[in-house]
Parts: C-alpha cells; sequence; structure tokens
C-alpha cells in the first residue's frame, strides 16, 4: 500500500486527544491521521464521545445530560488535544470545574458559550468544521446560494468580490495603459522614419558653414585687394603724370648731358612697369567685381531654398 504524502510543514493538525472520564471513556488516548482520520468501530464504543470531546475543548459545546463517566472518581471530565506543532489544550468540566489550559498556561473566557481567544486561535475552527452523524454529505447536497453562504461563514466573500475588482480595474488601467504605450511608440517610430534626413542635412549644414568661413575669409581678403586696387589705380595715375612730365624733361636733359639721359630713360622704363602693375591691378578689381556681382545675383540657398542674407 503506497504511504500517504505528509501535510506541509505550515499546516497545524490535530495529532492526538486524550479523554478521562467523559461518558464511554475512562481514559482513552487517540492517534490522529495528518490527512485523512476515520473513526471505526461498533455501536456504542464511544466514537460520538470523541467528536463531542473535541466540540467542547475547541466551541466550549457542553453535551446535553450527564456526560462525566460513571462510577469516575472525581467529579469533572478531562480532554487533553495536542497539535502537531506540540502546543496543548487542556479542558476540565464538571458540575464545579471549568477551565482551559492553552500550553501549561490557565486562560479565562470559558462562560457560557464563549470560547477563550487563545483556544479559538490555536483550533482555528467553527461550527461549519463539525458535522452530525446523519447530516448529508458535507455541502454535496447543497444548492449554490447554499454552498455561497457556507463560504461566506468561513471566508468573507465580499473581500475576495472587492478584490477581484479592483485588480479587474487595475488590469483595465494596465492594458489602456499598454495600449497608449504602444501607439506612442509607433506615432515616435514613424517620427523616427520621416526625420531621418535631418542626418544628412546636419551634414549638409556642417560643410555649408564651413564653407561659409571660407567665404567670409575670402571676403576679407576681397575687401584687402579692393583697396589694393583702388591704391594701385591712383598710384598708376600719378605714376603716368609723371612719366609724361620726365619724358619732356628728358628731352631737354638729353641734350646737355648724355648720363642724365640715361638714368631718365631708367626710369621711365620702371614707371612703365608700375603702370603695368596698374593696369593689371585694375583689370583683377574688374573681375572681383563680376565675381561679387555674380554672388549677390544667388538670391535663395541652391541647398534649402531659403532667401539668402
Amino acid at each position: 500500500m503506497r504511504k500517504p504524502r505528509p501535510m506541509p510543514s505550515s499546516m497545524n493538525t490535530i495529532d492526538r486527544l486524550l479523554i478521562v472520564g467523559f461518558q464511554k471513556h475512562d481514559r482513552r488516548e487517540f492517534r490522529f491521521d495528518p490527512r485523512v482520520p476515520v473513526l471505526a468501530g461498533p455501536t456504542e464504543i464511544g466514537k460520538s464521545s470523541i467528536v463531542r470531546m473535541l466540540r467542547l475543548i475547541l466551541l466550549n459545546v457542553t453535551p446535553k445530560g450527564d456526560y462525566v463517566s460513571w462510577g469516575f472518581d472525581r467529579n469533572h471530565a478531562f480532554g487533553l488535544l495536542t497539535f502537531s506543532d506540540g502546543r496543548r489544550i487542556v479542558r476540565r468540566k464538571g458540575p464545579t470545574v471549568n477551565s482551559y489550559r492553552v500550553d501549561g498556561k490557565e486562560v479565562l473566557g470559558a462562560v457560557g458559550k464563549a470560547v477563550p481567544r487563545a483556544v479559538a486561535d490555536l483550533g482555528a475552527c467553527g461550527p461549519v468544521n463539525f458535522a452530525g452523524q446523519h447530516d448529508a454529505a458535507f455541502w454535496f447536497c447543497l444548492s449554490p446560494g447554499e454552498v455561497a453562504r457556507e463560504l461566506d461563514a468561513i471566508v468573507d466573500l465580499a473581500v475576495i468580490d472587492r478584490s477581484m475588482a479592483f485588480n479587474a480595474k487595475r488590469l483595465r488601467e494596465a492594458e489602456a495603459a499598454e495600449k497608449l504605450t504602444v501607439e506612442r511608440v509607433e506615432v515616435a517610430r514613424g517620427r523616427r522614419r520621416e526625420l531621418k534626413w535631418v542626418v544628412a542635412a546636419d551634414r549638409d549644414l556642417r560643410e555649408i558653414e564651413a564653407k561659409l568661413d571660407q567665404l567670409d575669409q575670402l571676403d576679407r581678403v576681397c575687401e584687402g585687394l579692393a583697396v589694393m586696387i583702388e591704391e594701385g589705380e591712383r598710384a598708376g595715375e600719378r605714376l603716368r603724370h609723371a612719366r609724361k612730365a620726365l619724358h619732356a624733361a628728358g628731352k631737354a636733359v638729353s641734350a646737355v648731358d648724355p648720363a642724365v639721359a640715361r638714368k631718365v630713360e631708367d626710369l621711365e622704363t620702371l614707371i612703365g612697369r608700375g603702370e603695368e602693375a596698374a593696369e593689371a591691378l585694375a583689370a583683377a578689381g574688374k573681375r572681383l567685381a563680376r565675381a561679387e556681382a555674380a554672388i549677390a545675383a544667388v538670391a535663395d540657398c541652391p541647398l534649402c531654398g531659403r532667401p539668402r542674407t
């Protein structure tokens, strides 16, 4: 026969029951199976007395009629209930005795039908845990409404309903938040695809900025060249006047002193070179003016199409 699995260590169960001077039992000790204990025996052997002692200990329910064993030398019944964790409840009940002891300490509260708090906490059971000998099978013959009422006597079903409603609400909120998040992610991905051009545009902008820096440098060079060309033109004009004056003076001097005439010729040669340089500067000035006019003619940026400032 297969050995039953042990119960979880966290579950506290009844381990032993000692009955002394109660109904059919003068002194009897019973050990309970941790899973499904079964009471079996002939009629009037005392099976119901075991259940009544359990009810007396755990529910403070006194049996009707005489319950102290006939001929027992004491005037009260005695019950010792031991649990699987080693804790114990001692119950004494008689015409002059009504006491509880939990783990060796006297406890109060066994007045009327009241169960002491320490006993109720340790036993953790109620009337629903006990069935009569002729009762119907536990809950199997009840209607759904009756089963719900019986469950509600053990567990507050309203708490379960509120918890389920609260969890359902939180679930709906979480699903709505998830849907909104997914939609936002899709929108963000679409924006990312739309803004792919930004990387290339940034690279082009950096190149444009570098070209603008170069253009600024060229503008400064052109401004310097324009000043030089203007000064060259004025110098060329002065050189032409000086050359005419020198040529007229040279004719007069050459007849008097040939050496002076040669120096005049050399000076005219130098003046001629200066005039050539002035003409070259003037030509460069014209090219520079045409380049500036071409740049000014470009009204819009060829890349972005915006007006050029």
